[in-house]
């Protein structure tokens, strides 16, 4: 994981942000690239709901815009001179999903928040959602109060088969053969598809021992997650951006804030 994309929002989980893009790089001996969208003002009248800005309103909103901008954009600078890994600063025109994502190419993750929107100027229409089904790399996304990264923890895959899931276990490749534990839960039968035991052998052959476990397909899933990922200690959740629907379903779904009130879990998601 070389390059490493990490979207700049100016929110809470920032600094989350910063902190485990820097444990990655310096794991993988990687560069960082921040990634600041600036989305176009959303044209609609605080004062009267419904009518176009004034040229007066839209002038304050886009100066105010602006600086908010420079400064989150000056105190990740000012953070970074103190830190011993390559970087920069990309300021990327357009919606915030749409410049995350068409900045997501040439890298090999991007760093986001479980947290779907972290700033004022951010669109109503989900960011994580938006960027996991979208990215062309894998997505890592953290909770707002993470302490960093281990990039060298333990890890735990949801599998289902898919190719979904296949696809984040091969976008997790690198973390996992650093990880000092890698185990793997399967929700419900996997039909016509490969199983842990594929798995398994699968992440044998690049040197990665699993330990897998299956559960039945009902009651909450998370909470099956959740248990699993604490009995080993895990700080890594690998699954699929699509694929077993109700296990996508915690964390882009209903069962969201669960998993946000109870976990430490980092996500990485693949498609």
């Amino acid at each position: 994981m070389k390059s490493i994309l990490v979207h700049v929002s100016g929110g809470p989980g920032q600094n989350t942000r910063i902190e485990a893009a820097l444990d990655i790089a310096r794991a993988f001996s990687g560069h960082i690239t921040f990634c600041q969208p600036a989305p176009p003002p959303i044209i609609v009248s605080s004062v009267s709901p419904g009518s176009l800005w004034s040229a007066v309103e839209f002038e304050d909103y886009a100066s105010k815009t602006e600086k908010v901008r420079a400064d989150v954009r000056s105190a990740i600078e000012d953070k970074m001179a103190g830190e011993d890994v390559p970087w920069d600063f990309q300021t990327v025109e357009g919606f915030t999903q749409d410049a995350f994502v068409s900045q997501t190419g040439l890298v090999d993750l991007a760093v986001t928040s479980l947290e779907e929107a972290d700033s004022p100027f951010e669109t109503a229409e989900p960011f994580l959602s938006q960027v996991v089904v979208r990215a062309s790399c894998p997505v890592l996304a953290l909770p707002e109060k993470a302490d960093g990264f281990n990039a060298f923890g333990r890890v735990l895959i949801a599998w289902d088969g898919s190719m979904e899931a296949a696809a984040a276990v091969k976008g997790a490749l690198p973390l996992l053969k650093k990880a000092e534990d890698v185990a793997a839960l399967s929700v419900g039968e996997i039909i016509a598809r490969p199983g842990l035991d594929s798995l398994g052998q699968y992440l044998s052959r690049h040197g990665i021992s699993v330990t897998n476990d299956s559960v039945p397909d009902k009651g909450h899933i998370s909470d099956r997650l959740l248990e699993t990922g604490r009995s080993i200690g895990a700080n890594l959740l690998v699954m699929g951006a699509f694929g077993h629907s109700r296990l996508v379903q915690f964390i882009l779904g209903g069962e969201t804030e669960r998993m946000l009130k109870q976990s430490q879990m980092a996500v990485l998601f693949g498609r």
